[in-house]
């Protein structure tokens, strides 16, 4: 986990104790020692000098210096806690296996147990407010999880089931606003998607394209529109237009080729300046929902959008070296 709580002070934790700090914006980094060699999944801030860990067996770490010293504290959890979000310095919570769900009102002296499902686990919580909050992971037994995100509305009394519409483990979840909020996980079951997306406060979510077919890890957004994720093999996706396609800086290319006619009312043609074997054409909502996917061999495609509704519509078309998008108005 890696977490930074100013512009120049940051924290990195991993396993066997691993605990990094910088104060200068990244540039260099320092082990802190804890004097415990436990394996650290999750780091929070709320405060300056205020911090917690999470970590093995229901474990968590506090600190009141700014991770100078660090005090042990058993919650009563016996799995794994893989992710922390505290609301204030006492408030906080933490979520990981067995379905444990975790929560402290007196700054992670005491902490509660609240499971929502044995069958469960979750890799991640968020809180949008004091009441309102979220949890992710995966439903099932080993080797055959489902997604899974539930949704409390009285500050984790209860929680409700949501819908992610996913067949895989999600990983990470990240709310830019009360109602728009994002989820990642493993690669889903189609490809190029691994993201999720809601702008109604989890009711409904839907798919984006991502652009891979990599699992996706960690989600994390600077601003409304400004947002990366990290996944497997190094790669890193940003987008700078909240998450709309969904693609790694998304940009109209018409070099690579070009549709008309545009505005158009039933038929167009696609045709590529170039083309080296196949590739894969698809039709977006302005939302990143995948209307239309085909698969073209030819330079030259006349495609039916005669079903579409009236609006904009994005085209994309990507082969083993290029993904170039077009815009094109349906009337």
């Amino acid at each position: 986990s890696v977490l930074f709580i100013n512009a120049d002070t940051g924290f990195i934790c991993g396993e066997g104790g691993l605990l990094l700090t910088t104060h200068n914006g990244g540039q260099t980094w320092n082990h802190l020692f804890m004097g415990f060699f436990d394996d650290m999944f999750s780091i929070c801030f709320p405060k300056k000098d205020i911090g917690y860990l999470a970590a093995r067996q229901g474990r968590i770490y506090k600190t009141t210096n700014g991770g100078a010293n660090w005090t042990l504290h058993y919650t009563g959890a016996s799995d794994d806690l893989m992710s922390l979000f505290f609301i204030n310095a006492d408030t906080g919570y933490a979520a990981g296996f067995s379905g444990n769900i975790i929560k402290t009102t007196d700054g992670g002296v005491n902490w509660s147990i609240q499971s929502p499902g044995a069958n469960n686990i979750f890799f991640s919580v968020y809180f949008t407010d004091a009441n309102t909050g979220y949890a992710a992971g995966a439903n099932g037994t080993a080797g055959n999880y489902s997604g899974k995100i539930i949704k409390t509305t009285d500050g984790g009394a209860n929680w409700t089931s949501l819908d992610p519409g996913t067949l895989k483990p999600l990983y990470s979840l990240y709310f830019t606003s009360m109602d728009t909020g994002y989820a990642v996980g493993a690669q889903l079951s189609l490809p190029e998607t691994g993201i999720i997306k809601t702008t109604n406060a989890g009711t409904v979510w839907t798919m984006q394209a991502s652009g891979t077919s990599k699992s996706l890890h960690s989600v994390f957004f600077a601003n409304s529109n400004t947002g990366y994720i990290v996944g497997d093999s190094g790669i890193i996706l940003k987008t700078t237009n909240g998450g709309i396609m969904g693609l790694n800086e998304a940009k109209e290319d018409s070099r690579f080729f070009k549709t008309w006619p545009n505005p158009v009312i039933e038929m167009c043609t696609v045709e590529l300046s170039e083309l080296s074997g196949a590739a894969d054409l698809s039709i977006f909502s302005v939302s990143g929902k995948e209307l239309i996917r085909q698969q073209i061999t030819d330079r030259k495609v006349r495609m039916d959008l005669g079903g579409l509704p009236s609006g904009v519509y994005f085209i994309r078309i990507r082969n083993e070296r290029t993904v170039a998008v077009s815009k094109i108005i349906k009337e």
